[in-house]
């Protein structure tokens, strides 16, 4: 049964795969920007967008005008890019120019913390071979899933949700957990961005040096309490 269909590969967001490819797009472009081609992921990934919102392949240039005319489907398809043609042409002659949007989306720092931001709550579905395949709102591919959280489609058994924590340095024992350079103490949890997945809203919370305070421990809290721990809430 079924011996003949492959489970599909896993399929990185455009946001890891973008925090993947930056640091070397970002110093080719920098350093060598002659050397910076064709052969760079990042770099063809930026040519499709950029030719798509042109609707021509190999353009060298947008006009506003033609921008805000595209504006609803910019919007829907690649939001981060929707509020920032201003910001994007860097001479401000009233057209985006190849060059400027790939300074632009390679230098821009606001775009670098919008990407590493939205990597942080990555939702997949998963299918009954265990194949993973990310879950974007904005992909025309999932046009199907039209309700405020995506549902479980019929092929899918499960859908993983994975939270990305930064700046996180948990400590030997006696020194307090660090979040971001801020203390984090026994029975304080830092909560995630909200998600939405298999038809909920929710977020996670997690107590990286423990569920029970120190009081609460020494009050009979129970060991448990001072291993990291984790739970959701959902609606």
């Amino acid at each position: 049964m079924a011996a003949g269909i492959r489970s599909a590969p896993v399929v990185k967001s455009k946001y890891a795969f973008w925090m993947e490819h930056h640091p070397v797009a970002f110093a080719s472009f920098n350093q060598k920007p002659a050397a910076f081609g064709d052969d760079n992921p990042l770099y063809q990934e930026l040519r499709v967008v950029y030719d798509w919102m042109a609707q021509s392949r190999g353009a060298t240039r947008i006009s506003c005008r033609q921008f805000k005319q595209r504006l609803p489907e910019i919007h829907k398809k690649f939001p981060e890019f929707a509020k920032c043609f201003s910001s994007m042409d860097l001479n401000s002659d009233g057209w985006l120019d190849w060059e400027e949007f790939l300074q632009f989306c390679l230098t821009e720092t606001r775009v670098h913390s919008m990407m590493n931001r939205a990597r942080l709550m990555t939702v997949y579905g998963v299918d009954a071979k265990g194949g993973k395949s990310f879950k974007d709102i904005n992909d025309p591919r999932h046009m199907c899933e039209t309700s405020a959280s995506p549902p479980m489609l019929p092929w899918e058994t499960a859908h993983v949700v994975e939270w990305r924590i930064e700046n996180l340095a948990v400590s030997r024992k006696g020194a307090p957990c660090m979040y971001g350079g801020i203390p984090i103490r026994p029975g304080k949890a830092i909560t995630s961005p909200p998600f939405r997945a298999a038809g909920v809203c929710g977020s996670l919370r997690f107590w990286p040096a423990g569920f029970y305070s120190e009081p609460q421990r020494r009050g009979g809290g129970g060991g448990v309490g001072a291993a990291p721990a984790a739970s959701g809430a959902f609606a």
